[in-house]
């Protein structure tokens, strides 16, 4: 039993060192876990600044751009302000030498030839209605009977009229007139 006891002597010394081993094991890893878990905060640390920071720069050159966009679309408005004033006092200047160069006198020109023509087409119009009276009567007169009758027609811008169908009578010529 002697060796057994020996044995087992050593067995236990053993699974002391062992233990006292895997003690100091655990210890030195949960040390080495802490100093990594300690880095890893200050890594996750800085990197969140870092992220701030650069949101922050982000945010300033946005509104840098966007005040810079503002600023040259209102420069753009200045400028089309300018070109179309000087487009308004380019067509008022060319207005005004077309009316100073004679043009107010050919519109009138112009204006009183339509008149004129005007004038000339109603006069005609009233001319050839009584020369169609007259030469009705002339016919009424010529056979006095009352199966010939005749009928007036009067044309003015390409369309004819039949005013008087039948007989005519002093009413309706005053009717007419």
């Amino acid at each position: 039993n002697r060796p057994l006891a020996e044995a087992c002597r050593f067995v236990h010394n053993d699974a002391k060192l062992m233990n006292e081993r895997a003690r100091n094991d655990i210890i030195l890893l949960a040390r080495g876990l802490e100093m990594l878990n300690a880095r890893a905060q200050n890594d996750v640390a800085f990197l969140s600044s870092e992220f701030l920071k650069m949101d922050v720069r982000a945010r300033e050159d946005t509104e840098k751009i966007d005040n810079d966009v503002k600023e040259r679309a209102q420069r753009l408005r200045h400028i089309a302000f300018i070109l179309k004033s000087k487009a308004q006092i380019s067509l008022k200047t060319a207005a005004d030498k077309h009316w100073n160069d004679g043009a107010l006198e050919a519109d009138l020109k112009r204006a009183d030839v339509a008149a004129k023509k005007r004038a000339l087409e109603d006069s005609l119009m009233a001319l050839e209605l009584v020369k169609s009276i007259h030469e009705m009567m002339v016919r009424k007169m010529k056979n006095n009977s009352v199966q010939n009758a005749s009928r007036i027609t009067v044309e003015k811008n390409g369309r004819t009229f039949d005013l008087i169908p039948g007989k005519v009578s002093p009413d309706r010529i005053a009717a007419i007139e």
